[in-house]
């Protein structure tokens, strides 16, 4: 199992690759130092590291927990605190502690927190900036490598960029675990097979008796459709340990992909009963509804949607309602039920407005708001209005400077596109969106068709059907939309 995005991909370093902890270890030391007072905590952090190195997020929040008990003032044990929190605001909380205390640690330690920091205020580009200063200062720390692979290149989908940062990574520190799991990822992305697997095998190698890496290579197997082979790795995952939710996920999309939906949903319910906190329960709901998607049972997804939905608001968290909210509405569309899809729509938008959420993410709930409105107004057919709705998110997405929400915008473009069935302006929108969305590959694929162009239409509908994406109601939406237009050429 990885961990992406900008603010979610930051991974740690193995524990023997960690030097003492010390004020005043800076560049000239070569590596990042670990700031605390305390003996203690500096132990409980390193114990928490390797489990949160490893996705191991549950079991690494005590430690973590008990090194900023032994030493209040130390702010990497808040930062990496904050990514084994469910709970956005809880994240949020720990971050702001961690940047409270950022000038008063090394360099090497400020340049990373506030990387963390720029990324969850959504300023993508100054999060690149710090963490390209924290590789010149620590161009022999393979943590600072590994930090600007996957907390900007990779998340950023620039796979080339990435694997070149975790090659250097394990060059300086060839017993550094977590980046192969990463370059195995990244690899894997890239369509570089034979290396993505060799990379995934090296990091089983390396950790054994660590339930992450038999989940890494399952989903790997998962990918390259041996199916049977990836149950067994899970399940090799779950013998080391029972509460590592994640492989319960990755044998229901087996399962999903073999027809076998009621089993999946069966392993799911088991996922529920080892979850230890409404985290996991969360993503046990949201297996649960693409599993329902899978099976083509939209009405069912929105009702697991609103269990999960419930959760979010039994903690105050705006943030997950917002989103569960915006997943309804996708559903529904999908469904074809567009008044009730605009009314979740609007839900979500109105909840961001009235909740005390950041900035950043009241921003986004307002780019999210105009790309809605542009894909209910296509499903209405009503293009003035969807170009109306694409422009407003244009100029939105524009001023925030996200790659990501630039690649949303052409995606809209080329919906619209084909809806007008202009379909060279479509292909030319896609092909720079979300290359990495089944939804996009599926879209241009529509295109090529329109153009009469089989082999290529035929060409992506295999690559859909090759994609076997882990738990994606993306992929679940079109995946055998693909292997209906790829059974029609």
């Amino acid at each position: 199992m990885k961990k992406i995005g900008l603010v979610q991909s930051v991974s740690a370093l193995a524990i023997g690759a960690i030097l003492l902890a010390g004020i005043g270890c800076t560049k000239g030391a070569g590596k990042i130092s670990v700031t605390t007072s305390s003996e203690e905590a500096r132990q409980a952090y390193l114990e928490g590291q390797v489990l949160l190195d490893n996705v191991g997020v549950t079991g690494a929040r005590p430690f973590f927990e008990t090194a900023v008990a032994a030493d209040p003032n130390f702010a990497l044990a808040y930062l990496r605190l904050a990514f084994t929190q469910t709970n956005p605001s809880d994240f949020r909380a720990q971050v702001q502690k961690a940047s409270a205390l950022a000038d008063s640690v090394s360099e090497g330690e400020r340049l990373w927190i506030q990387s963390v920091e720029a990324a969850n205020q959504g300023n993508p580009a100054k999060a690149l900036e710090l963490l390209q200063q924290l590789v010149t200062a620590y161009p022999n720390d393979e943590r600072a490598h590994f930090l600007l692979a996957g907390n900007y290149f990779f998340a950023q989908q620039n796979l080339a960029l990435a694997i070149e940062e975790y090659e250097k990574a394990v060059a300086i520190n060839p017993e550094f675990a977590a980046a192969y799991n990463l370059l195995g990822y990244a690899n894997r992305n890239s369509g570089n097979t034979a290396e993505a697997e060799q990379a995934f095998k090296k990091y089983i190698e390396l950790l054994p008796n660590n339930p992450n890496p038999y989940d890494s290579y399952a989903e790997f197997l998962l990918n390259t459709g041996r199916y049977d082979a990836s149950i067994d790795s899970y399940q090799k995952a779950l013998s080391v340990d029972p509460h590592f939710v994640a492989s319960y996920i990755g044998i229901a999309t087996n399962l999903n992909f073999q027809g076998k939906h009621k089993e999946a949903r069966g392993q799911i319910q088991e996922m529920f009963r080892t979850a230890r906190t409404d985290g996991e329960r969360r993503l046990a709901y949201l297996a649960t509804v693409t599993s329902y998607v899978d099976e083509g049972q939209l009405g069912k997804a929105v009702e697991e949607l609103g269990k999960r939905y419930a959760l979010a608001e039994k903690n105050g968290s705006a943030i997950q309602m917002v989103a569960d909210l915006n997943i309804m509405g996708n559903l529904l569309l999908e469904a074809g039920k567009v008044r009730e899809a605009q009314a979740k729509y609007g839900q979500a938008w109105t909840l961001s407005e009235e909740s005390d959420i950041p900035a950043a993410a009241k921003a986004a709930a307002q780019r999210a708001r105009y790309a809605n409105a542009a894909r209910v107004a296509l499903k209405k057919s009503d293009v003035a209005a969807a170009k109306s709705a694409t422009e407003e998110f244009r100029t939105l997405a524009e001023s925030a400077n996200i790659p990501g929400q630039t690649r949303l915008y052409h995606q809209l473009s080329g919906m619209l596109a084909l809806e007008e069935k202009a379909y060279d302006r479509a292909l030319e929108e896609l092909q720079q969106a979300n290359q990495q969305n089944p939804r996009t590959l599926f879209r241009m694929a529509l295109a090529y068709q329109g153009q009469g162009d089989s082999e290529n239409a035929k060409l992506l509908c295999e690559r859909i059907e090759g994609l076997n994406q882990l738990n994606s109601i993306n992929y679940s939406l079109v995946r055998h939309k693909a292997q209906q237009l790829l059974d029609s050429i």
